[in-house]
């Protein structure tokens, strides 16, 4: 029967019986039984015999009311706000676990349910509409979107930051979606970190926001970016590891501590029994940097690996810099020297000896990271090899040949 029959034949029962509303007005007794003569004369005789054909269960009580949005079945007044108010909160049930995460600090947490429920005083909310423009680049509305994932200077903050991303191409209706697609993907330990630098960047940029409009202490970029890295570890994020990503708004690179102002990045190049090996040392104080490279007879890649870590060191001994970082795409020199333990007998003088000046340095730590951020020393070490190149140190130009994000 479709809708058309349906409804027809209620507007004849309607006629008959007006004061019929239930199923229970059709039953009598107990045990329940159908109404016969009374069923047959409002449904007639077809469609009557087959509601009479339904078996009726006496083992059921009252009828009784129930909520189906409770688990319980029970109304209130708790679960009926929830109910109505399910377009802002249901669909988002996991950035508010997210957010309630007990490892993350209070004081992210509360930021961060503030920015997410919209309850940040930006421009485009009490502003009139001849003040909304954004304090910090002066063309666009103050929204919260724009505030902290498309004005320039949140997106170089993105771009430096722990979790390095473009945020201008993050998809999401708003800024709880936003952050949604950020987290999604990545494992337990790696989703904590990406909040608590989402914190952090938002914070540092609410705080720039408030320092211009107010007449506080304003920061440049990489005063920023210190900032940034500070409230990561501040608040727990610093946890060694690395965020590896194919989606395209994810910017794949290491957590390099942000309190190493020293970085020099190393690579060794092997081809033919012979090795070239460079280095490339940054000075975040000033952003000065130089570089260094050098050719010799070899054995294998681990021994060009290791030669090129073995100038690092004797480029940070030289020069006295304590809290600097190696930067080497070599995992299993890392690893040995992690261990101070030896990968190949042959090598163990050169690798005792490294050891040995290792221990002259202050606060100097080795990082494995991806050959794709030393591009420049890679270039390097490979045309000191082909060219055979005795030990140069040249004084670099202009900004450092590195990945922008590195410079925090």
């Amino acid at each position: 029967m479709d809708y058309v029959e349906f409804r027809t034949v209620m507007e004849e029962v309607r006629v008959r019986a007006p004061n019929l509303r239930t199923v229970a007005d059709l039953l009598r007794g107990s045990p329940l039984e159908w109404q016969k003569e009374y069923v047959l004369y409002l449904f007639g005789r077809e469609e009557g015999g087959r509601i009479l054909s339904i078996s009726l269960s006496n083992r059921l009580g009252r009828d009784t009311l129930i909520w189906k949005e409770a688990r319980d079945g029970k109304f209130s007044v708790k679960g009926a706000y929830w109910f109505e108010q399910q377009g802002r909160f249901n669909s988002n049930n996991e950035i508010w676990r997210l957010i309630r995460d007990g490892k993350m600090h209070p004081r992210q947490s509360i930021f961060l349910w503030r920015l997410c429920v919209g309850a940040l005083p930006t421009k485009d909310k009490y502003a009139g509409e001849s003040n909304q423009e954004c304090v910090l680049c002066g063309f666009c509305c103050e929204s919260a979107d724009h505030l902290f994932m498309q004005c320039p200077l949140s997106r170089a903050l993105w771009l430096g930051a722990p979790l390095p991303v473009k945020s201008n191409e993050v998809s999401g209706e708003n800024l709880t979606m936003k952050v949604l697609t950020l987290v999604k993907g990545l494992s337990k330990d790696l989703r904590l970190q990406a909040m608590v630098s989402f914190a952090a960047v938002c914070d540092t940029v609410w705080n720039q926001r408030n320092a211009i409009i107010h007449g506080g202490k304003c920061g440049d970029i990489p005063s920023l970016l210190k900032e940034v890295w500070r409230k990561f570890v501040e608040f727990g994020g610093d946890k060694a590891g690395e965020v590896s990503d194919s989606r395209s708004h994810v910017v794949t690179r290491p957590l390099v501590p942000y309190q190493f102002n020293k970085m020099v990045m190393v690579d060794g190049a092997y081809k033919e029994s012979w090795c070239g090996m460079a280095c490339t040392m940054i000075d975040k104080f000033d952003w000065t940097w130089d570089y260094g490279y050098f050719s010799k007879e070899g054995s294998s890649s681990l021994e060009a690996e290791m030669s090129a870590i073995g100038l690092a060191v004797e480029v940070i001994v030289q020069k006295e810099w304590v809290g600097a970082v190696i930067l080497s795409d070599c995992q299993v020199a890392v690893t040995a020297f992690d261990k101070r333990k030896c990968p190949d007998w042959k090598l163990t003088d050169k690798f005792l000896h490294i050891l040995d000046q290792m221990s002259k340095c202050r606060d100097c730590k080795l990082v494995f990271v991806k050959r794709d951020f030393l591009t420049f020393v890679n270039s390097l070490a490979v045309q000191a090899r082909n060219e055979r190149l005795c030990k140069t140190f040249c004084i670099g130009e202009g900004l450092p040949p590195v990945n922008p994000s590195f410079l925090v």
